[in-house]
């Protein structure tokens, strides 16, 4: 019996192994700058909002796929550094393409505007900041546009 096992599960090990190069799914994937962003002025704990991002689409390959967005909690002091920091609710948004890639594609340049959007339901009442991409400096570092809301409890 102990022999049929190993037998069985040696089989089936060897039978999943895949070495077959084919599984390429022919696309990357690009983030793509914001162009420009809607933040809702006054928004409630709870409620649901739609936040807006334009972008441009450089090409007939490009075709959006999601948005990186990332939730962190920072403590961000004024600008004049006179007041003590202000715990801030902080989102980081980026737009992700895919881009299909292969011989056999033919892609044409037209960057043209595309608008999508995401809804938001803010958790906690306070401050709030939206970090949208807009791409990287001679650094590499990333630059950001920055909106920044306060959320208020529910009346």
């Amino acid at each position: 019996m102990k022999k049929l096992l190993f037998l069985f599960v040696t089989v089936l090990t060897l039978a999943s192994c895949d070495t077959d190069d084919d599984y390429y799914s022919g696309y990357t994937y690009e983030y793509l700058p914001t162009e420009a962003a809607t933040v809702p002025e006054d928004m409630m704990v709870s409620e649901t909002y739609e936040i807006s991002i334009t972008y441009i689409q450089p090409t007939s390959c490009h075709a959006f796929n999601s948005l990186f967005y990332y939730k962190s909690t920072e403590n961000i002091e004024d600008e004049d550094g006179v007041e003590d920091p202000v715990q801030t609710e902080v989102r980081t948004i980026a737009v992700i393409n895919s881009v299909a890639e292969g011989s056999d594609t033919d892609c044409e340049e037209i960057n043209e505007e595309v608008e999508t959007s995401f809804t938001f339901v803010p958790e906690v009442a306070g401050a709030y900041l939206f970090k949208f991409w807009v791409g990287s400096d001679e650094d590499g570092e990333d630059i950001f546009l920055e909106i920044e809301r306060e959320i208020v409890d529910q009346i």
